[in-house]
């Protein structure tokens, strides 16, 4: 199964249980036309391919709704169900907030009902849509999108960051655990000059000897809970779960202009300002009028 990382509310206005819930990959046929850099990201020169596949429509934690494909960065035509406003509504909030060449990084934009409590608590997910990696598929939960703007902005900020971090220059897919020498993350290892790799080193090193790459979503939850007691630089006790839903949680927060509450949680903020291209995100919200966003992470660092 090709990777899938999702994110869960993360809010004490939204604090229910965490559940496992591992959903299943749409199989999306694809190809990457080649392959240029943008400020550390990999970014396609466009895909289009199919959509999704039987046994992914055959799948029962959820129903789709409709799915997009996306052509040279744009919401192209419905290849499943019908048009869904929510979804439009999800992706217009995604290409305002994120530098149009990096949506080339998409291949496919769907939208979902959840079936049942689980499924519920995960507002988005992504995956990569081939083998190699190269382009990826973002699907949102449109029950949830249609609960709070404030909340699915952050989400559609904080999925995107895992297209960027997952992409072919990011990340060698090749090399296995024995193997890597930087930080593996069970689904390959990241290069040498990976963004996740500086993360690690500069936020992750009491940690990251904590991390199981192949522990499941609860084990992960539950150890992130102990680092979240432990530690006031995470923006709420899901980032602490895994470097990249840490990452990705900060990532959101620094787009949306969320204050930090502790010197540990701006030194996250901060990081982001050396690279130009994470500041084109922040710029983009602000001209857009994103922003910002009240504090409503879980606290860390209780004790």
């Amino acid at each position: 199964m090709r990777s899938t990382m999702h994110r869960q509310p993360q809010s004490k206005r939204r604090s229910r249980a965490v559940a496992t819930f591992l959903l299943a990959t749409v199989s999306v046929a694809v190809f990457c036309a080649g392959c240029t850099t943008v400020d550390g990201t990999s970014t396609a020169d466009g895909a289009d391919g199919f959509c999704l596949d039987d046994e992914s429509r055959a799948d029962t934690t959820f129903t789709w709704v409709v799915a997009h494909q996306v052509v040279d960065g744009e919401l192209a035509e419905v290849c499943t169900g019908e048009a869904n406003e929510t979804v439009e509504r999800a992706w217009q909030i995604l290409s305002d907030l994120t530098p149009p060449a990096q949506l080339n990084d998409l291949a496919v934009f769907a939208g979902y009902e959840p079936n049942g409590a689980e499924a519920s608590d995960t507002l988005a997910f992504v995956s990569s849509a081939d083998e190699q990696g190269s382009v990826f598929q973002m699907a949102v939960n449109i029950a949830a999108a249609n609960e709070s703007q404030d909340e699915f902005t952050l989400t559609m900020a904080h999925e995107f960051s895992h297209v960027f971090n997952s992409t072919p220059n990011q990340l060698d897919r090749t090399v296995g655990p024995d193997a890597c020498q930087t930080y593996y993350n069970g689904e390959g290892c990241h290069i040498e000059d990976a963004l996740m790799v500086d993360w690690v080193d500069r936020f992750w090193p009491q940690w990251i000897d904590t991390f199981d790459p192949f522990a499941d979503q609860a084990d992960n939850e539950s150890d992130g809970e102990t680092r979240c007691i432990r530690d006031r630089g995470f923006f709420g006790s899901y980032a602490a779960s895994t470097p990249e839903e840490d990452f990705a949680e900060s990532f959101s927060a620094f787009v949306l202009r969320v204050e930090a509450l502790t010197d540990e949680q701006q030194d996250r903020l901060d990081w982001f300002e050396q690279f130009p291209g994470m500041v084109e995100f922040r710029d983009r919200a602000i001209e857009r009028g994103y922003g910002p966003q009240p504090h409503e992470f879980n606290e860390c660092g209780l004790r």
